[in-house]
């Protein structure tokens, strides 16, 4: 796409102050944006972030529910916030390195 002035603007103009017929010719370059690229990008910031991606509400409530299931007959009801957290890290860790694996063999099985 080309976009042309017909006027000079006041930059344009020469040292002695007088404004001289130019026109200029604007030319949008045209960039090759590969569709990995955004992908990678999005993966190196989940790793390098130091925040939780899942929320933590919903997951507690998760973790609940799967230990009311694997102990039914004892009685658990409190967890540590720690317990909490370490399981939470380590279930984002697992899953930021499954979409991981999954993104490269789905870009080595293109190529």
């Amino acid at each position: 796409m080309v976009r042309r002035k017909s006027e000079a603007s006041s930059r344009d103009s020469t040292w002695r102050g007088e404004k001289c017929n130019v026109t200029r010719v604007l030319v949008n370059r045209r960039r090759v944006v590969h569709r990995e690229a955004p992908v990678l990008k999005e993966i190196l910031y989940m790793r390098r972030s130091i925040k939780l991606l899942i929320p933590i509400l919903p997951f507690t409530r998760l973790v609940r529910e799967i230990l009311m299931n694997l102990c039914a007959e004892e009685n658990v009801n409190r967890l540590q916030a720690s317990a909490l957290q370490a399981l939470q890290e380590a279930a984002e860790a697992y899953i930021i390195q499954f979409f991981e694996d999954c993104t490269l063999l789905s870009m080595q099985k293109k190529a």
